[in-house]
């Protein structure tokens, strides 16, 4: 268990100074920690993405994309709802990865 924390810590210490995210001038900070009840959470106010840590690539990077649309959902004023914040993450995270871009 000692070792799962630790290399748990050294991930996190990596990501952690790993990502920022630029929506429409808004610079958003992507930050990891353990989750409970979510796969992920933007604190618009603050301007950081918290990302689940023990979360895999692929879906790390869809987790990612849902975040970002709900930043763009709020730098627009709108209110899409999680059905379509998931549709659009989806759909841009397929984009990116089948293109290779």
């Amino acid at each position: 268990m000692g070792v799962r924390f630790y290399l748990q810590g050294l991930i996190y210490k990596y990501r952690q100074n790993e990502m920022r995210r630029k929506v429409f001038g808004l610079e958003y900070e992507v930050r990891y920690r353990d989750q409970v009840g979510t796969w992920g959470e933007v604190e618009f106010k603050k301007q950081i993405i918290w990302l689940p840590m023990d979360c895999l690539d692929g879906p790390r990077d869809l987790t990612e994309w849902h975040e970002l649309v709900h930043c763009i959902e709020f730098a627009y004023g709108w209110d899409l709802g999680e059905p379509m914040v998931d549709q659009l993450a989806t759909a841009i995270h397929a984009i990116l990865r089948d293109n290779e871009l």
